[in-house]
């Protein structure tokens, strides 16, 4: 401001005030710009690490319904469940515990059973647990289940409109 001095001397102190807050408006619109451009990579960060877990806990959800699947055919002989198989499934910890994760309640599992029933109310274990591996606790991925139910409806139309 020193340099422009004879400006407040020679022509009117006004153009003095007027740079003075010139000079003030801008250098604060620079700082905001350059915290705002922080901030925005801060949440890019905050957001893709959110991603990497999410995409973590997936892969952990279906590493493990290929185990539950491998041990429950080992012991069951088959690859598929009933309501019983499911009632089974609902008293291990571990899958209860995944359920929660996925924010799925029991009637979302009901209704995954029933949209996937082969007919004579038996489930393919891995379809099911595969399904539910995908499912995240965003609303988004719940719609699976609406997906399936739609999907079983329309192939018991087609049935019903092919026997006819």
């Amino acid at each position: 401001f020193l340099q422009h001095r004879y400006l407040f001397d020679d022509v009117n102190p006004v153009v003095s005030f007027v740079i003075a807050v010139y000079v003030f408006i801008v250098t604060f619109a620079i700082i905001r710009i350059i915290t705002a451009l922080f901030l925005k990579e801060t949440l890019s960060a905050s957001d893709e690490e959110h991603r990497r877990q999410m995409a973590h806990r997936r892969e952990r959800r279906q590493e493990y319904a290929k185990r539950l699947c491998s041990s429950l055919e080992e012991e069951l002989e088959q690859a598929h469940i009933d309501r019983n198989g499911l009632a089974t499934l609902l008293t291990f910890r571990r899958f209860t515990d995944w359920l929660d994760d996925a924010a799925l309640t029991m009637t979302d599992v009901t209704r995954l059973f029933k949209a996937l029933d082969t007919g004579n109310g038996s489930v393919a274990l891995e379809e099911f647990l595969g399904v539910i591996s995908q499912i995240s606790d965003s609303a988004h991925d719940r719609d699976a289940i609406l997906h399936h139910e739609s999907a079983s409806l329309v192939n018991t139309i087609r049935q019903m409109s092919h026997g006819s």
